[in-house]
């Protein structure tokens, strides 16, 4: 029987680096194609302004059927209920966070309505994403 022998391989550093280097020639194309959907994913907004009439907001305490170690687990969801005035109708629209939005009653507003969201700016420049309720014509 022949003793194994241990034996030098034949890898030229060109061989070693050819997976890595393949990565690399990808990379800018996948993030390229990754940064499509992100960007397309943002529709184009009519922006318009309006004044908000009314505020309502409150709080609801939901009590989850969850039962860890014998105890039952509560959670708070915050809404709030918005009237805005774009002169010929007015919007409803129902926001839920767990702050409020800095938006005055009677103040400016610009908002956007886009399908069944409406988008509002608010005194800082953020935009917020909002569920429309209705639109009602004066």
């Amino acid at each position: 029987m022949v003793p194994f022998r241990f034996t030098r391989s034949h890898v030229t550093l060109r061989q070693m680096l050819r997976p890595i280097r393949r990565w690399f020639l990808m990379l800018p194309l996948g993030l390229a194609l990754l940064g499509l959907p992100l960007s397309a994913s943002r529709p184009l907004l009519a922006w318009q302004h309006g004044t908000v009439m009314n505020i309502t907001g409150g709080s609801i305490q939901i009590t989850l059927n969850q039962r860890i170690k014998n105890k039952r687990f509560s959670k708070r969801k915050y809404a709030w209920d918005f009237d805005i005035d774009d002169g010929s109708s007015v919007i409803m629209a129902e926001y839920r966070g767990p702050k409020p939005l800095a938006v005055g009653k009677g103040g400016l507003v610009a908002f956007a309505v886009s399908g069944d969201d409406l988008f509002l700016r608010d005194s800082h420049g953020r935009r917020h994403k909002l569920d429309l309720v209705s639109r009602k014509a004066k």
